[in-house]
């Protein structure tokens, strides 16, 4: 019993499927160090509703970037994997 569990142990990933991001660049994390400074920023302030410190903007802008990045991401990986089989009518790589 202890060889099977210290071989799962060696051979068996223990990070959770799907908590890598393959899709994440270094723009994105910039944005989201934007938006953490910014954040810090405007609770020090108190949470203000108005004026100078505007962390809708840059939020949004950092929210938009994820979305475009996931998608452009997922466009990329379908074109691998579909696309060219299909356009070079290479039936049986595909």
């Amino acid at each position: 019993m202890n060889s099977l569990v210290s071989a799962s142990n060696i051979a068996v990933p223990q990070i959770r499927l799907g908590v890598e991001k393959h899709w994440w660049t270094p723009e994105l994390s910039d944005l989201k160090q934007q938006c953490i400074e910014l954040t810090g920023i405007w609770r020090q302030h108190r949470c203000p509703r108005s004026g100078p410190i505007n962390r809708v903007k840059v939020k949004l802008r950092y929210k938009c970037a994820i979305k475009e990045t996931i998608i452009s991401a997922d466009e990329e990986f379908n074109e691998v994997l579909f696309a060219d089989p299909l356009c070079s009518k290479d039936f049986a790589s595909f």
